[in-house]
Order: structure tokens, then sequence, then C-alpha cells
């Protein structure tokens, strides 16, 4: 297994390979099952996505099919390597997806909490506020966050009113238009005032405060950071 592992590029994936390998071990082990057998594989599939309360994993058809992946991927390893004769996983198909309700992790009020957190008089703490925001409010993705620039901001006309938007770049040169809550427009405007910022431009609307290493701040800051 550690072979297998060491032979992925990304130290994310060995870290994610190995907790779906040690899970398939374990239940390989609590089964006495052969990890090369169609029906405890089969057995295995089922038993991810069966809930806790009845004995299972408790998990969604999502994370199930990325975790068979693994699986998938690993028995493959081994007949390559003639460990094993066949991969009786590829005969295995993955769940349909099918539309969940999402988990509301958080409350209104753990919300409210989370937004008041940051220390708006310091420049770091003021991009932090907006960041939440935009994250809580507009449900926007790391990679989507980190990419924005001056010139995603603008106003549409609503009604009567001028609403400040943002123009969110996607796949395939497509964009979201999202109008921006009173509150985060609110604290967005004092942000790009603090940053002397002005809409239309092409910097990054959120780029390191400090730059210990190159003292480069004109780049976005890091998906990494903002997780």
């Amino acid at each position: 297994m550690q072979r297998f592992l060491q032979s992925q590029r990304s130290s994310h994936t060995q870290r994610a390979y190995e907790n779906d390998l040690r899970q398939f071990i374990g239940y390989l082990r609590s089964e006495l099952g052969a990890g090369d057998s169609f029906d405890t594989l089969l057995a295995f599939r089922e038993w991810l996505v069966k809930e806790k309360h009845l004995g299972g994993a408790g998990l969604s058809r999502v994370s199930a099919n990325r975790k068979f992946a693994t699986v998938r991927a690993f028995l493959g390893w081994l007949q390559a390597r003639g460990k094993v004769r066949e991969n009786p996983s590829l005969w295995i198909k993955n769940f349909r997806a099918r539309t969940e309700s999402p988990t509301q992790a958080f409350s209104d009020r753990e919300v409210a909490l989370m937004l008041d957190l940051p220390n708006r008089a310091s420049a770091s703490g003021l991009m932090h506020s907006v960041i939440l925001h935009l994250l809580f409010y507009l449900g926007l993705r790391r990679g989507e966050l980190v990419a924005l620039r001056a010139k995603h901001i603008g106003w549409e006309r609503m009604g009567e009113q001028n609403v400040m938007t943002l123009r969110v770049p996607g796949k395939g040169d497509k964009e979201r238009i999202l109008p921006l809550p009173p509150k985060t427009e609110s604290v967005l405007l004092r942000y790009l005032e603090k940053k002397g910022i002005r809409p239309g431009g092409e910097e990054f609307l959120f780029s390191p405060v400090r730059n210990n290493v190159t003292k480069t701040k004109s780049r976005p800051i890091a998906s990494q950071a903002v997780y």
C-alpha cells in the first residue's frame, strides 16, 4: 500500500488515498473478506452509504464513489504488478448522483458571531471580514474568491435602485452576476477605500497584507490562506 501511495505526486492525494485504503482494509478485516472478491467489493460499496446507526459508514453517494474509486485504482495498480489476477471493481458501477439537500453547517447565530470576529480596524481584519461575507452570503468557492479583481465589481439597475454586484468568472468563459446584500456592500466599500482600490481596475481584490518572503503584494492571496 505504501508503494502505491508513493506513486501519487500530490501529498494531499497520498493522505486521502491512505485514509480510504485503511478504511477498506479495516472493513476487510472485520468482515473476513478478500479484497479482490466481487461480492466483498460490492458489499463494501453498500456499507459506505449504509447509515451509521445500522452499522455502516453513513457517507453520501458522492463520498462513497470517491472512496471506491481509490480502491479501484489500488486494485488496478496491484493487477498491473501481478499481485491480483483480476480487478472486479471495474465491473461495479458508481452510485448514480442525486440531488441531496445541503447540510446547514452553521446556525444563523453562529454565522453572525463569526462575521463579528475580525478586527475591522486593521487591514488584515477588514480583509478577513470581506472574505467571510462573500463566502457566507454569496457561496463562492475559494478559487473563485482569490481570482476576483477590481474589474469584477460593478453596479446593476434593479427596479428603482442601483445595486452593487460581483461578476464571478467560471469555467468556459461563463460568469455569474451576483447582487451584494447591503451588509456585504457596506464592508466591501470600506475595504476598497482602505486599500485604495477603484472598481474597474486589474488589481486583485485580495492580495497579501505583507509578504516576508518575496515582498511582492501584487499577487492574489493563496487559496490555502483562505482555507
